[in-house]
Parts: structure tokens; sequence; C-alpha cells
């Protein structure tokens, strides 16, 4: 146990972070705690799938309709497990039967022999450029510097291990692009639900998807197809009396409007001082040809096809996603997800995947929540090098066939992530791309197998009943068991509640000494008001704590009602407080206040309020004037005209503010 230098609070072994005050702490030893009887699990027949089932298998759309519908009475003996964890605004996720997994498996390939070359440097070093963490400089505590990372080691850390990181990072950035692509899906429904490997898989996709319709209830990953809002924007403030006066009669509206069934994006931005309109602006997407105009300036309309501008331009084959296609897409990513996980759930089996029944604790949580005890099942998933090489093989038939997954990536325009993991670029097709992928993986599969093995990948999931409470992905270098936070690479995901507090913990370090994603996550909740603290990072982008009392209840238009106070990052005197409300006529009403600026030098202003109103609805026309083609601009005509409309938005500035 060490004790936080700048409050004194005690905080638990390998916590990057005060989860009181936020302050960076330096690294400690872990202790990790567990009271299980080992046992082994029985190996269950795991039924073949059907790929023709999966084509034709019915896709519900909309989240909230999975989690209403009523499950079926099964005898105990055939019910399959379905998590639905203790998220902050959502209830559990009702149980839904399951069905036979209809996904075809390809037959084993011989392994290809081993390219010489080692694996972390062929299969992974593309990826490894992108992966590199950076020490956040504004960090607190740190005074700017970045921690000197140690020399030695005691192993190699798993470069294979962080690409998985990377591509975890890449899944994510894919369920934000997709929406809801968890709407209405049951992992154990679409994963057969029998074997120990479906249900260890089960637990955590079912988890991820309570998640992200508890973030779908408050609003925050409201992603309809068609959705227009308006917003208006105005400010106060104190202490210069000639800034007050400018902003008396000043005001932002900004109006956006969605229409993905027609591939259609558009935005306008009007902008007031002191009663005068001072610029004008139009932007529009409309199925790959972009236009835009500055009708305040320029009464002409620029329009360019995106696709052609950006290859003339880069000299490389260009992807444009197919807003059209966004709904379809995310059909095909329930589908290759069940696909992909019953390929995953095969390789396991009694030997490489084992349970421990009994009690547990979780290490990774804060002094008042790391002693609870839970009493249920962990699973440890070690599998050996001639297992992985065989998996590998496995995936690498899978993706080079798999038109699916191919129809995916074009679509969607993913073919930058592709390009991330693959190392190719862009001048290839997406189908050239899968097939120089799948090649590198078959032959460095014995390789990847041996690597993973030497370095004793270890994943293991906690779960309490229904509830998951623990997910841990690393490299077990001391072949013990137990995660090394200094030594290891690793991922961790911990949830735990004791009486009224609940905490949740997420943490993905490549080398066991820094993290490129952090999030520490502890609230309270009440009837309906949840009062919590969050503070996280990623990459170089340090969330200071935050505090946040909010409703829930029903979904917002775009943040929970309530009041969200922001620490100062920089460690002076200001702060920053959020306060949403309901406004008029279904609008919502946000009040940004900033004070403690006096002592931050800002030309004598004392505070700054930023009142914001959000509505449903958006009113917005193409501007009227000649139309004026740039497909065929090079990047210096590009350039010109650009700087031609900073230069006049820079003289509008000069000519209201003065200098």
């Amino acid at each position: 146990m060490a004790k936080c230098p700048n409050c004194g609070k005690e905080v638990s072994e390998g916590f990057r972070f005060c989860t009181n005050c936020g302050e960076k702490l330096e690294p400690v030893e872990p202790v990790q705690s567990v009271e299980p009887a080992a046992e082994t699990v029985e190996e269950a027949p795991v039924t073949e799938p059907n790929a023709d089932t999966v084509e034709e298998a019915p896709v519900t759309e909309p989240a909230a309709e999975a989690v209403t519908e009523p499950a079926k009475e099964e005898p105990a003996s055939e019910v399959p497990v379905s998590v639905a964890n203790e998220v902050p605004v959502s209830e559990a996720v009702n149980e839904v039967p399951v069905s036979e997994p209809a996904v075809e498996v390809p037959e084993e390939i011989q392994a290809a022999e081993p390219a010489p070359e080692p694996v972390s440097e062929v299969l992974i070093a593309p990826m490894m450029e992108e992966a590199v963490y950076r020490e956040p400089a504004g960090a607190p505590g740190d005074n700017g510097q970045s921690r000197e990372t140690p020399e030695e080691k005691k192993k190699q850390p798993p470069y294979f291990l962080i690409g998985v990181a990377a591509v975890v990072l890449i899944v994510i950035i894919g369920f934000v692009a997709l929406g809801k692509v968890f709407g209405g899906f049951n992992p154990m429904q679409l994963l057969g639900g029998g074997t120990p490997g479906q249900k260890f898989l089960g637990y955590q996709t079912d988890y991820f998807n309570g998640k992200l319709k508890a973030m779908e209830d408050l609003g925050l990953l409201r992603m309809e197809d068609n959705r227009a809002l308006t917003f208006t924007v105005t400010g106060e403030v104190k202490g210069n009396k000639e800034v007050a006066e400018y902003l008396e009669d000043s005001s932002l509206v900004l109006k956006t409007k969605t229409n993905l069934d027609k591939g259609n994006l558009q935005a306008s931005l009007l902008v007031k001082l002191t009663g005068n309109s001072v610029l004008d602006a139009y932007g529009e997407y409309d199925n790959g040809n972009f236009s835009f105009a500055f009708p305040s300036i320029d009464k002409k309309l620029y329009t360019a096809d995106v696709k052609t501008l950006l290859e003339n331009n880069t000299g490389e084959e260009v992807q444009i996603p197919d807003l059209k296609k966004s709904k379809e897409n995310r059909k095909l990513g329930k589908k290759l997800l069940a696909k992909y996980g019953v390929l995953l759930s095969k390789s396991m089996n009694k030997k490489n995947l084992t349970t421990e029944k009994g009690t547990f604790t979780i290490e990774h949580l804060d002094e008042d929540l790391k002693d609870t005890k839970y009493k249920g099942t962990r699973y440890t998933f070690k599998p050996k090098a001639e297992e992985i090489e065989k998996f590998v093989e496995k995936l690498a038939d899978m993706m080079e066939k798999d038109k699916d997954l191919e129809k995916f990536i074009e679509q969607g325009a993913y073919g930058k992530y592709l390009e991330l993991i693959s190392g190719y670029g862009r001048n290839e097709s997406t189908a050239e791309q899968l097939s120089d992928l799948a090649e590198r993986l078959r032959d460095n599969a014995e390789d990847i197998g041996e690597e993973l093995e030497d370095n004793n990948l270890t994943w293991v999931v906690g779960v309490e009943g229904k509830t998951l409470h623990e997910i841990y992905l690393f490299a077990d270098n001391d072949d013990n068991g137990e995660l090394d936070t200094e030594e290891e690479s690793y991922f961790v995901l911990a949830s735990g509640k004791d009486k009224e507090e609940v905490a949740e913990f997420f943490n993905i370090s490549p080398d066991g000494y820094s993290s490129v994603v952090y999030l520490w996550n502890t609230y309270k909740k009440k009837g309906k008001t949840l009062d919590g603290t969050i503070t996280g990072m990623l990459d170089t982008l340090y969330l200071n704590k935050t505090d946040y009392t909010i409703e829930t209840g029903k979904k917002y238009q775009i943040l929970p009602y309530g009041e969200y106070k922001f620490r100062d990052i920089e460690g002076d005197n200001g702060k920053v407080t959020l306060t949403v409300k309901a406004g008029k006529k279904n609008s919502t009403d946000c009040e940004l206040k900033m004070s403690g600026l006096y002592d931050l030098d800002y030309n004598d202003i004392r505070s700054m309020t930023l009142h914001i109103n959000v509505k449903e609805g958006a009113d917005i026309s193409k501007p009227k004037g000649k139309t004026e083609d740039i497909t065929d601009y090079s990047t210096d005509e590009l350039y010109d005209l650009m700087s031609e409309f900073s230069s006049e938005i820079r003289n509008i500035g000069e000519e209201v503010f003065g200098g």
C-alpha cells in the first residue's frame, strides 16, 4: 500500500494516479489475493456452425428492444449464461434463448515455413510505430518531465500482445463509428453459449454490450441515422468591460443535419458580434462529394469529388465511407463478431482453459474496495505455442476468404486500420491487403505461438453469478499466475462494488511501466441520481479529476442533466463548471462557467460564462451563387485558397476587435 504524495490518501499497488486527487504516482509493487480451489473445466461438445444460417439470421437494430424483451423459460441445465454487469444507468440485460451457432469455421491448414525475421519486426513493426506511448507533459506532478524507462527488463516484452492492445483500440474506435453495433446482440446466442470457451468470451462481450447501452441511455452515444440539431452559443464575462460589451448582442449558431439513409451530412455556422453578422459558413458531404461556402466573404460555392481530390494530391488510393450502407455494415459487424468469436472459442479446451471456483478479490481497486470478496468463478486461458499457431493459421485462412470482412472494410472505409495492422499501403485493394496479411500470419504462425508461450500469455476473467468483475490479459513473465504491473505488458479491466459505491478501472500498458489508455470511475447511485468522479488518460490527452452529479432515467440530447466540475489541468486556481438542464420547448440548456481566470492573466477577465442551447431540428439551405469545382486543384492551389479565406477571417476579427 502506497500513499499519495499530494493528499496523503492510501492507494493500492499498481495505480498510476491517486483516486482521490488525481496526482500521478510512481509505480509500486502489486499484490494479488486469490482464494480459489483449482478445478479443471469439463470440455463440452461444440456444435459445428452453419454459415447459411448466419446469413439468414435476423438482427435486431435498436438496443432497447433487446433488453426489454422477456426471456423464455428453459430447463436449468440448458439455460445459457447472459451477463449484464451493473452499469450506472441501464437495467440488467435480460437473458435471451440460445440458438445453435451459425458460422462456418474453415478446416485447418498446414503451417507454412516460418520466415527467418523475428515476428515482432515482421508482423507488428508497422503497428508499433503508432502505439508508442508519450508521457503527457501537462500531467500534474511530473513538472513537464517524462519518466525514465528502466533499461533492463526480465524478458523482452511480447510485441504481439502490444499489437493486440492496438487492435483493441481500433475495435473501440470501430464501435463508436458503427454506433449500435451491439444493439440487439446476444453474444451467447451467436457463439453457441454451451462450452466454457463460449461462456468465457460471452461474459466479456455482454459486459461491453451493457456499457455501450448505458452510454446510449445517457445520450453519450446517440448516433441516429437521421438527426438534426441547432446549437446557439452566447457568452458573458466579468472583469473586462470592453469584452463584455462586445458579447452583449453576440452569438454563434451552429446547425447540423445527418441523413445517413441518403448519405448526406450538412452543417452551417453563423457568427454575430454586437448584432452584426460577421461570418457565415456552410458545408455539405453528399455521397462522396463535398461542397463549402463562406457567403459573408465569397459568393461562390466550392465543390469537389473527395476521393479524386485526395488521390490526386496524395498519389495513393483513398477509401471513402458509404454512409448509405451504415445499417448494412452494422449487421455485417455483428455477423463478423460471431464468426470470429466461434473460431476463437474453438481454440479453447479443458487443458488451456481452466476454472477456479471460490472467492476472489480485486487488487486493482482502491483500499475501500480491494478487500471485498466475490464468490464465483475465475477463468484462466493459457494456450500453448502449437495451439496458438493452429489458431493463427485458421484465422489467416478465414480472413483471406472472407468476403463479408472485405465488404465491411470497404463500406466503412476502414482500410487505414487494415494498413496499420498489415503494414501495406492503400495502393493495394482490400482483398490484396487481406491476402498479404493472411500470408504474413501463416508465415509467422509458429514464431507467434512460440513468442506468446515464451512470454506466458495469460487471459483471466472473474465473474460472480452473471456479473463480470475483472478481465486481465497479460504477459506472465514470472509464470506465477499473477499480474506484475511493473514488469509485464497488460490489459486490465476491473469492476467492484461495496455497499453503495461502485468502482470501475480500465488500463492498457504496453510495457508494464506506462499507459496508453487509463480510466478510473467511481460513483454512488441514489434513486435516479449518480454522484461520482472520473479520471483518465488517452495517450497524451489527460483528463484530470472530474466530479459529476447527474440524473439518469431517460435519453438526453447531448449530456445527462446535472453538474460537472472540472479541475484545472495546469493546477492553477481556474475552475470550470458545466451545468446541464432542461430548456424551453424541449431544448437543453448548458452553462459552462470558468472562474479564477484573473490569476491566469486573461486580460483582467475574472470569469467567463458560455450559454449553450441545444434543440432538435435545423433549417439549413445551400447558399446561392456561382459553383466552382476544385476537384482538380493542386496542393498549392488548395493552400492558396484556404490561405485567402484565413486572411479574410483574420481581417474580420481585426476589424471588429481592432489591432
